[in-house]
């Protein structure tokens, strides 16, 4: 049902759902056949053929999976965070973590990762088959869990220290719970430039226990776009504009400045 407000562009909106559906979780948690998760490590994989079916590219002159994900833990979900740090990743070490995470039979040996971290991998498994289907107008899409999994399409290589829980866009979806929360356009640590994320809480259905934070990155170039379509007026001579967050501070000008700073940096990148 919705209802226009007189004298303004607003409507008042309001969505009834007709049920929740509530599954239970088994225990142990074992992943269905064609869920296999790819580990972030693709260096490794691609140099030793153990690519398999995957279909590899280069993003950002980095090694990515078009059409898959990738997952990544952070020292912190390792039960020695110490030695994960000190020591270099081998092959080795890749097969054993993905042979653990897409183990079906419950059988192969941990390989040092916290309890809890591979049923985070299963869970978000079905996160990938949306993504690969929605949000063409996003570079980056990711979901990280309160263990650390950090889950990313199309798939990168992360940086080993990276901990979805700490990052900005994280810690501010989790301020603001109820709400999509939207960063400041800042470069991308996996590449493409200035990104804009927009992130939000999931909870579990039942429980309402926080699962972890779903995210996904824009470019500033379709940021101010989408800015621009709403509020045309701020591309006029007669007005000044300026992006606040929700608790006052000062985000963005919006001018033809920054028009124009736009233009020619989306005409550099097309040239290099």
């Amino acid at each position: 049902y919705y209802e226009p407000i007189p004298d303004t562009k607003y409507s008042v909106v309001l969505c009834f759902f007709v049920d929740d559906e509530t599954i239970a979780i088994p225990n142990p948690v074992n992943p269905d056949n064609n869920t296999d998760a790819l580990y972030h490590r693709l260096d490794l994989l691609y140099m030793n053929n153990a690519t398999e079916d995957t279909e590899f590219c280069r993003l950002y002159d980095e090694y990515a999976t078009p059409d898959e994900s990738t997952i990544k833990f952070p020292p912190e979900a390792f039960a020695d965070p110490i030695h994960y740090l000190n020591t270099l990743e081998t092959f080795h070490d890749v097969v054993d973590i993905e042979l653990f995470i897409n183990d079906f039979s419950g059988a192969v040996a941990n390989p040092g990762l916290i309890d809890g971290v591979r049923t985070d991998v299963i869970l978000s498994a079905e996160i990938e088959e949306y993504w690969r289907n929605n949000g063409r107008e996003s570079v980056w899409r990711y979901f990280g869990t309160e263990n650390g999994v950090f889950r990313i399409f199309p798939g990168v290589i992360a940086d080993k220290r990276y901990d979805p829980t700490r990052q900005t866009w994280y810690r501010r979806a989790l301020s603001r719970q109820e709400d999509y929360t939207f960063s400041r356009p800042v470069p991308s640590p996996f590449g493409g430039g200035n990104m804009v994320t927009i992130s939000r809480v999931i909870f579990h259905t039942r429980t309402e226990e926080v699962l972890g934070v779903i995210a996904a990155d824009i470019t500033e170039l379709y940021y101010y776009s989408m800015l621009y379509a709403e509020i045309p007026e701020c591309l006029s001579d007669q007005y000044d504009c300026f992006l606040l967050d929700d608790s006052g501070y000062f985000m963005e000008s919006l001018d033809n400045t920054t028009i124009y700073y736009l233009s020619t940096f989306n005409s550099n990148t097309q040239n290099m």
